[in-house]
């Protein structure tokens, strides 16, 4: 029997893409041999979804803390500079001009009325 020549085919193209056989083949794959990492990969997610809204929240609370301070440093200075502003030093100095100037009146009027009356000077 004379031998026949085994045929040769160019070999065939690629298919343009993701080969949906291949990506079945790995997606049941890692399936079954990283059982327990997607649910442990979503909890790691939550977590860290939930300590950054912790953080925003720590973030304001403390915004709040300084913009209190800072109220509060601006009312400290409005009472220091009202209490400067009200202190008894000029009421006393014009009350004890006002004695004076009575007791000044009080003597032009003694001496007019009987010169022989003195009233104690002040």
């Amino acid at each position: 029997m004379p031998l026949i020549r085994r045929p040769t085919w160019d070999p065939l193209p690629d298919p343009p893409g993701l080969d949906p056989a291949t990506l079945q083949e790995f997606q049941v794959l890692a399936a079954e041999h990283m059982s327990g990492v997607e649910g442990a990969s979503d909890a790691t997610g939550s977590n860290a979804a939930a300590l950054f809204t912790q953080a925003t929240d720590a973030e304001k609370a403390t915004d709040a803390i300084g913009n209190d301070l800072a109220a509060g440093t601006v009312e400290l200075e409005a009472m220091r500079a009202e209490a400067a502003a009200d202190t008894l030093i000029p009421e006393l100095q014009a009350a004890s001009e006002q004695d004076a100037a009575l007791a000044q009146l009080a003597n032009e009027v003694a001496d007019s009325l009987d010169p022989g009356i003195a009233l104690p000077h002040w």
